[in-house]
């Protein structure tokens, strides 16, 4: 990612908000924010996302087309891992742009060869060691990304029931990130 790069995040989960901190972080000019749900969709607002959308209201690739003019953004970070955001993905990425997957699906996934033309590029870092974390820990050190916001919920050990409850149904609880702690 590079200054001047348009992003377009699909899922503001925990790892969405961190990429679209990131992405801020590192120049990006314009980062679109998807999610089905509100509650991450307020806390991506509040980290910056330029425009955020909720994909149970609005056809996400048409927002992006409308909004760059047809020419799609330079990156797309899938961390939902369906087949439908799949495509999704590749349909707004750019000529020449790039599209991480930090989720997979297990299912087949069907697509036309001529969708992956222009020198696209498709990298999936799911299941990595992930190398960046040395650059995370320096981005959350220097307050460039920041986790407290999208924390919506900590539990003792004590209560791992109740804090599983509430992370298996989020959208009951308005819950992004739960975390137990010992």
């Amino acid at each position: 990612m590079s200054q001047a790069d348009s992003v377009a995040i699909i899922g503001s989960s925990a790892i969405g908000l961190l990429l679209l901190q990131v992405a801020k972080a590192y120049g990006a000019d314009f980062v679109f924010s998807s999610d089905i749900l509100e509650k991450p969709l307020d806390v991506a607002s509040s980290l910056g996302a330029d425009m955020t959308i909720n994909a149970r209201r609005e056809n996400l690739a048409s927002v992006v087309e409308k909004e760059t003019g047809g020419r799609g953004v330079d990156v797309v970070f899938d961390t939902v891992g369906s087949r439908e955001t799949f495509k999704t993905g590749l349909k707004i990425l750019k000529r020449a742009g790039r599209m991480v997957l930090l989720a997979v699906t297990d299912t087949e996934v069907s697509i036309n060869l001529r969708d992956l033309s222009g020198e696209r590029i498709i990298t999936s870092s799911a299941n990595n060691l992930y190398p960046e974390y040395d650059i995370g820990i320096r981005l959350m050190a220097a307050g460039k990304v920041r986790a407290k916001p999208f924390i919506t919920h900590i539990f003792n050990l004590n209560d791992i029931v109740e804090a599983f409850d509430i992370a298996l149904h989020k959208e009951d609880y308005g819950a992004i990130k739960v975390v137990i702690t010992p």
